[in-house]
């Protein structure tokens, strides 16, 4: 059996308004390329036979190759000439780059996770953060409606400050997990696996977009710099998770009635204007890498699997996983519905080990 991995590194994560209205910090390309190197180096030493990725704007997986690759970068190999990686080995592993017109934005990243799941790779790895992984899963979930995305298991690596989907992990230990999921070490039954959840966003009853993590209503009617960074300006919250460690809008759930990504529900949060006289309960919000405020809140609930949201504020602007995505007129019709038609995301601690019980890292002379 030959085992499949990709990777969807986005070279933009990382790098939104936040550096400059909050705290947030800079993830560069430089700590990206180390990063990326080592998801390599792990997938390549534990054995991996093909490795699918997605072009960038700045080359991130070909300056990640060079460095392991002495020989060629010597006689002038260049990370820059992206036609040398089209079709190349690396100790015995087949490397290829999808073949897709670069947009630049997070198209790529939607048309990438399609290609990816189209090829029947084993595991996928991003890079980015609650934004990128969205991304992934609209191109998971392209043609299926409220199908939800297609079972490839994802981990999702952070690289930046303000995420919840994407976690923190180093990055050689993500690369021998893959491998291990897609070698078949590690199935469906092995209890890795979480199916995680999502906020369907419907127009006139029919599928049109997604969140991962939190879908907002804002009390605005322009995109401008997309990030969130002013919690005045939210009306209402649907999220799937929330617990106190959040950042972000899901922070609030996680202060008024914390709940994790495996419990089969989510939370609807109506804020009020401060000073309002319908005020339920008022809790600090840390929104934004170090930016606290407080969240006055007029109504909140539980939301069971299936429930549907009616978006009545209008016109107004809606934010999915922390970013300003299209405005919302008088006349549009839309609900958000929770439903547990996520992407499938790794739990690497027990991959890992797994795979030690059954002996797959262990040395055979």
């Amino acid at each position: 059996m030959t085992s499949k991995i990709g990777i969807i590194a986005h070279s933009f994560s990382g790098t939104d308004i936040r550096r400059l209205t909050a705290h947030g910090s800079v993830f560069d390309v430089h700590e990206k390329v180390k990063m990326l190197r080592k998801v390599i180096i792990g997938a390549m030493r534990t054995g991996v036979d093909e490795i699918y990725y997605m072009p960038d704007g700045v080359n991130l997986f070909e300056r990640a190759v060079v460095e392991l690759m002495p020989r060629r970068s010597k006689f002038g190999w260049d990370p820059y000439d992206i036609d040398d990686f089209k079709d190349t080995q690396l100790n015995n592993i087949h490397i290829s780059r999808l073949e897709m017109l670069r947009t630049d934005t997070y198209k790529d990243s939607v048309r990438a996770a399609k290609m990816m799941a189209d090829l029947d790779i084993g595991c996928m790895i991003t890079m980015g953060g609650d934004g990128t992984n969205r991304a992934v899963a609209m191109g998971l979930a392209m043609g299926r409606d409220e199908k939800g995305c297609r079972e490839i298991p994802i981990i999702p690596l952070s690289t930046g400050t303000n995420n919840v989907f994407p976690f923190f992990l180093e990055s050689t230990i993500a690369g021998m997990a893959a491998v291990a999921i897609a070698e078949k070490v590690v199935g469906k039954d092995s209890g890795a696996f979480i199916k995680t959840k999502m906020v369907n966003i419907l127009k006139d009853g029919k599928y049109t977009d997604l969140a991962l993590v939190d879908a907002v209503v804002l009390d605005e009617i322009f995109v401008g710099a997309r990030a969130l960074w002013d919690l005045s300006k939210v009306y209402e919250i649907i999220t799937t998770r929330g617990t106190p460690d959040n950042i972000g809008m899901s922070s609030i759930a996680g202060f008024l009635h914390p709940f994790g990504l495996e419990e089969d529900r989510g939370l609807y949060i109506r804020l009020g204007p401060k000073g309002s006289k319908n005020i339920q309960r008022r809790v600090k919000a840390p929104f934004a890498p170090g930016l606290i405020d407080d969240a006055e809140i007029e109504e909140y609930r539980i939301l069971e699997l299936g429930s549907k949201i009616e978006i009545t504020h209008k016109p107004s602007m809606f934010a999915l996983d922390g970013e300003r995505e299209f405005y919302i007129s008088e006349e549009d019709n839309y609900e958000a519905q929770l439903l547990k038609n996520g992407p499938i995301l790794v739990d690497v601690k027990k991959t890992m080990l797994q795979a030690v019980r059954k002996g797959f890292l262990d040395l055979h002379s």
